[in-house]
C-alpha cells in the first residue's frame, strides 16, 4: 500500500478531529496517509488566520508533506468561494497536492446525519426518541450547524436525564462530544449525500491521481 505524508491546516483546535476522519478516506482509496494537524506550529510561528499565509508558513517550514488538507468552514460566504481561496494560496505558494475541505457553512454540519451516533456519544444509545435533526436535504441549508448540534446534543442529554435536573451543557462538554462525532463519523453512511462531502471525496481523488509515484514515500 502506497505511504503518505500530510499537513492538515485546520481552523482551529476542534477541527483537528478531521485528520482521523480523513485518513480513513484516504485508507478507502487505497492509500495510507499519515496526516499530521500544523495548528500548534503555525501558533508558534505566529501566523495570520488567512489562509495564504498559513499555507506559505507551512511550505518555508520545509516540511516533505505530500499533500496539504486546508480546511475552511464556507460561512457566509459559500463554498465556492472558499475554494478559490484556497486555490489560490496554493498556487502562489506552488502547492501542486492539496485537498481543500470545505463544508458548506460549518463542520458540525457533517455531525446532524446519524441520531444514533449522537446518542450514543451522550451515553444515552438505548434511547427511542427522535431528536430534531434537520432532514438529510436540509443539513446543508441549517444556517447555524454549530448551534442547532448543540441544541441537539443537549435535547439527547435531557431526555437521558429526564428524571434529575437538567445540567446546561458545558463549552468543554460539547467539544468533547464534538470531537466524538467526528471520530465516528460514518464516511460510508449518510454524510456521503452532502454536496459538500461529495466535493471532498472528488478532490481527494484528484489530489492522489497527481502524484508521481516516483516522489511517494516508500
Amino acid at each position: 500500500m502506497i505511504e503518505l505524508r500530510a499537513a492538515l491546516i485546520a481552523e482551529g483546535k476542534a477541527d483537528d478531529g478531521l485528520v482521523d476522519v480523513l485518513s480513513r478516506l484516504c485508507l478507502r482509496k487505497g492509500v495510507s496517509v499519515g496526516i499530521e494537524s500544523v495548528r500548534d506550529q503555525l501558533e508558534r510561528h505566529a501566523i495570520g488566520r488567512g489562509v495564504e499565509a498559513k499555507v506559505r508558513a507551512v511550505v518555508e517550514l520545509g516540511d516533505d508533506f505530500d499533500i496539504l488538507f486546508i480546511h475552511r468552514d464556507s460561512d457566509k460566504h459559500g463554498p465556492e468561494a472558499r475554494r478559490i481561496e484556497i486555490s489560490t494560496a496554493c498556487d502562489i505558494n506552488g502547492v501542486q497536492s492539496y485537498v481543500p475541505v470545505v463544508p458548506i457553512r460549518a463542520t458540525e454540519a457533517w455531525l446532524l446525519v446519524d441520531a444514533d451516533v449522537i446518542r450514543s456519544v451522550v451515553g444515552n444509545p438505548g434511547s427511542g426518541q427522535p431528536l430534531d435533526l434537520p432532514k438529510l436535504r436540509d443539513v446543508e441549508e441549517t444556517t447555524d450547524p454549530k448551534q442547532r448540534l448543540r441544541t441537539v446534543l443537549d435535547e439527547a442529554r435531557r431526555r437521558q436525564r429526564h428524571k434529575r435536573k437538567h445540567r446546561a451543557m458545558s463549552k468543554s462538554e460539547f467539544s468533547q462530544y464534538r470531537r466524538k462525532l467526528l471520530e465516528q463519523l460514518d464516511i460510508d453512511g449518510p454524510v456521503r449525500q452532502l454536496s459538500a462531502w461529495q466535493a471532498l471525496e472528488r478532490d481527494l481523488t484528484r489530489a492522489l491521481a497527481q502524484l508521481d509515484p516516483a516522489h511517494l514515500s516508500p
